[in-house]
């Protein structure tokens, strides 16, 4: 018997997928549909486009600020890596790395992503940069995976929370953070979202390739991202009742307060 969406959040409110042995989703058809939406070179090349043409900017706009972007698995983010550096040979290899636990001197690299001007200034992570890690210069977060886990939301979402002085000059202090959301997870954890249970029985699989097709819609028109300003301070899960997100879009992009 197949369970509602609302009994299905219950049941996964603590648990990601793949990531505890006894968890199963409901069809496993609809995860190897987001394993090759996740896996797509054209997909992963308009995220990345995305991030390096709408994300926080700093030395004068002249270059991305410091960035996680939160991978499904080790695979995922070198399939990343690979495609930004395909994308942005200018950078030479060192402007994006796979920070995990499997990556070699991971820890020179997280010293290195902590300093303002040193390379890497996107960190491409699994697990690793999810909680912990202190680097207040952090302007951009990416959601590339589904997150079904309240806590572990929430405390990805506080790597972008910490203050940060005179980040674009004398006296022009870090104010907010962007969250580019490319799995729905801002929907998910929203407390009503606006188009919430308009087709709650339509396939994951359909859901993303109409996802898919509005973002492509989107850049072709060269459209800013919508952006969703909230007031808060300590960034709460209650932060985000304010925020405006659009179900229909691949992408939510929320601008948060610090």
């Amino acid at each position: 018997m197949l369970r509602t969406a609302q009994e299905e959040k219950r049941a996964w409110d603590e648990i990601e997928w793949d990531d505890d042995p006894e968890a199963h989703p409901p069809d496993r058809v609809e995860a190897e549909a987001v394993n090759r939406w996740l896996f797509n070179e054209d997909t992963v090349d308009k995220v990345l486009e995305t991030l390096m043409r709408c994300g926080q900017r700093v030395a004068d706009g002249d270059r991305l600020g410091k960035t996680i972007i939160f991978a499904k698995n080790d695979d995922h983010a070198r399939f990343i890596e690979k495609r930004f550096n395909a994308n942005y040979p200018q950078y030479m290899g060192q402007f994006a790395r796979v920070i995990t636990f499997k990556t070699e001197y991971a820890q020179t690299l997280i010293e290195s992503f902590s300093k303002v001007d040193a390379m890497p200034h996107i960190a491409i992570s699994v697990d690793m940069l999810d909680t912990g890690i202190d680097v207040p210069e952090i302007l951009n977060l990416v959601f590339f995976k589904l997150v079904r886990s309240k806590t572990k939301f929430w405390q990805m979402v506080g790597r972008g929370t910490r203050l940060c002085p005179n980040l674009f000059g004398p006296g022009e202090d870090k104010k907010f953070f962007l969250i580019f959301d490319f799995c729905a997870n801002l929907e998910y954890f929203k407390e009503n979202p606006p188009a919430a249970d308009s087709s709650p029985n339509m396939p994951l699989g359909k859901r993303l390739f109409i996802l898919r097709l509005e973002l492509i819609a989107e850049l072709d028109q060269d459209r800013t991202q919508t952006m969703a300003r909230t007031s808060r301070r300590h960034c709460r899960p209650s932060s985000f009742r304010g925020c405006r997100h659009e179900s229909q879009q691949l992408s939510s992009c929320a601008r948060t307060a610090v």
